[in-house]
């Protein structure tokens, strides 16, 4: 990024003294200044482009974390009480939420009796004997696996 950046110094440059006809199309202070304004416009584009996965990390932790919670108290559930028909006798479900334009967030478990994945953007529980949770959509997240692999 600071080498296109330097080339575009380079090419202001060039077009200035182009459309003024002067060997120096402006003062040393000023290319100064505009070498100055690239350098910093590089390191903004650097560290954007290391910094544009830190809002997605915090969803996938946020949503992993919240993932083995009802799956833990499920399992403590299951232990005392059998299988529930529906995920709310276990605990309220946290908030779902999934980066992109593709689901809105969401608190809603959708209930099933097998893994049936319809990518509806919510909890899924399998109502089974396996008694699961997991996140119902087939989109993928920054690492590529689909948040229904989880």
């Amino acid at each position: 990024m600071l080498f296109f950046a330097g080339v575009l110094v380079v090419l202001a440059w060039l077009t200035a003294r182009l459309i003024t006809r002067r060997a120096e199309p402006w003062s040393r202070s000023a290319n100064t200044a505009v070498i100055l304004y690239a350098v910093v416009l590089g390191l903004a584009g650097i560290s954007y482009g290391k910094m544009s996965h830190v809002g997605a990390n915090q969803v996938l932790a946020a949503n992993m974390k919240s993932l083995q919670e009802m799956r833990t108290r499920l399992t403590e559930y299951k232990a005392g009480h059998g299988v529930p028909t529906g995920f709310s006798a276990v605990m309220p479900a946290p908030v779902l939420l999934l980066p992109g334009d593709f689901h809105l967030r969401t608190a809603e478990v959708r209930v099933s009796s097998f893994t049936d994945i319809r990518d509806s953007g919510r909890w899924l529980y399998v109502a089974s004997s396996s008694a699961t949770v997991l996140i119902d959509c087939t989109h993928l997240n920054q690492r590529g696996l689909p948040w229904s692999s989880y």
